[in-house]
């Protein structure tokens, strides 16, 4: 049976009449290329630059769009294989539903956007490095979901800046030495949510280097939320300076959870770094001799003037905050599990959670150095001031020889009471009240009150440092 041409490019329109529709008349598109067993690929070319495809007429098939000038492009419920905006100037995408692809190509920007916050994009990349590559990336909106198992793979490639200002990226990465988001100049975060996983620890012989955000220029954090988990080496890794003005960060990671080759400046928002450990990490050449990391490190200089950081070092030489110049901090409030390496001399609070470097300290004989006060790992602490509960904290599950806190409005002789536990009603655990006298002194007691038993008011010297200690 003999078909003419004409009637086999007939059969193409009514496949793609399917999945396709235009702000402009049907007539307008151009499908330069048929689908075909041998590269599978189709192309559309509409002449306005306006393209809507939806449905899954074309679920193995490539879609490629091309255009010289900006594209707007919908997609509503699209499943396909691979989509690829080939115009170098910006393509924005609106997406409508829940999309599922497997590969996404931008040749220019690509500004991502959604009709409603549920709408949804899903790659799940199957033997692709990059899930998501492109030139710049802007997302305004809407849910970008992204899964990749292959070594070295990245979630998001971006050439150049990066943006975010509101919405949700969830990026899943189970290979080794991954990346989570790559972007190659400045990257901007001013809101929404960012969410990256490592879940799978990799035993692969060359596996190294694991990092949730790389950001090779300048990076301004002011709104975003940014969770990394898993088996992270560095959450965020900046190679110029790092601004953060507002946002909520939580990061687990197994070197350093922020690293800066540039300055590190902290203005507000909440920050959570924290080092883990794992016993796999001996299973792997890499990591043999690892002990931990700095959870904030920079090769410069840190700067903090506002909002809330609590940071757990790796121990063993690793800090909790650690910076090649100097640390200065002038406002916010700061716990540092682990200490803090080159440090302004400003009033603060002085823990340890180490039994043996407490009584390494209470046998100290110079003068000027400090004791310090023991509490337990894991617990939950109360510091009041004036009869009010002037801050809350968890001691971390590991041991921590040097625990620094810095308050705002804090000053040398201000005195605190501790207590432990949690409630309304908890239970005092020191004789003494905490103040910033210098000289050597003895702890004041640390056990519990007996029943209608007072203790005395005197200052003790307990949990603060003198600027001699530096």
């Amino acid at each position: 049976m003999h078909i003419s041409n004409n009637t086999f490019l007939f059969t193409i329109y009514l496949v793609c009449a399917e999945i396709l529709s235009l702000h402009t008349p049907y007539n307008n598109l151009s499908i330069k290329q048929s689908l075909s067993v041998a590269n599978d690929t189709v192309y559309f070319c509409p002449k306005d630059n306006c393209l809507q495809l939806r449905g899954n007429s074309l679920r193995n098939k490539t879609i490629v769009v091309e255009g010289d000038e900006v594209l707007n492009v919908s997609i509503k419920n699209l499943r396909t294989k691979n989509l690829i905006f080939q115009s170098n100037k910006t393509t924005y995408l609106t997406v409508h539903g829940n999309n599922k692809i497997n590969h996404l190509v931008c040749h220019g920007q690509l500004d991502f956007n959604s009709k409603s916050e549920k709408d949804q994009l899903i790659i799940y990349n199957d033997g692709y490095l990059s899930s998501l590559k492109c030139h710049g990336f802007f997302m305004h909106n809407g849910i970008l979901t992204i899964q990749n198992k292959f070594d070295e793979s990245k979630g998001v490639n971006c050439k150049e800046e990066f943006y975010i200002e509101k919405g949700i990226i969830n990026i899943t990465l189970k290979g080794a030495s991954c990346r989570g988001i790559v972007c190659s100049k400045d990257a901007f975060f001013y809101g929404g949510v960012i969410n990256i996983d490592f879940p799978d620890f990799i035993l692969y012989k060359n596996a190294k280097s694991p990092k949730g955000i790389k950001i090779k220029s300048m990076g301004i954090f002011n709104g975003t939320n940014i969770n990394c988990n898993g088996y992270i080496e560095e959450g965020i890794e900046c190679n110029g300076d790092m601004t953060v003005e507002s946002g909520i960060f939580n990061l687990h990671c197994l070197d350093d959870c922020i690293q800066t080759r540039g300055n590190l400046m902290v203005k507000g928002g909440n920050i959570s770094a924290i080092i883990t450990k794992s016993s796999l990490l001996k299973e792997r050449k890499y990591w043999k001799n690892h002990t931990g990391g700095d959870a904030i490190d920079s090769n410069k200089g840190i700067t903090i003037s506002g909002g809330y950081i609590y940071a757990v070092g790796g121990g063993k030489g690793d800090h909790a905050i650690d910076s090649e110049d100097s640390t200065i901090i002038t406002g916010g409030t700061v716990l540092a599990f682990g200490g803090i390496e080159r440090i302004n001399n400003i009033p603060k609070l002085s823990f340890t959670t180490d039994s043996s470097y407490y009584q390494f300290i209470r046998k100290a004989k110079k003068e000027n150095v400090r004791k310090v006060f023991l509490l337990n790992t894991n617990s939950e602490y109360k510091l009041l001031k004036n009869g009010k509960v002037y801050l809350t904290f968890i001691t971390p599950k590991l041991a921590c020889e040097k625990i620094y806190i810095y308050l705002p409005g804090l000053e040398y002789n201000d005195e605190f009471e501790i207590f432990s536990g949690s409630g309304n009603s908890p239970d005092f655990i020191s004789g003494s009240v905490i103040s910033v006298e210098s000289g050597t002194q003895s702890p004041g007691g640390g056990r519990r009150k007996r029943a209608g038993e007072e203790f005395s008011r005197t200052r003790s010297g307990l949990g603060f440092e003198s600027p001699a200690c530096h």
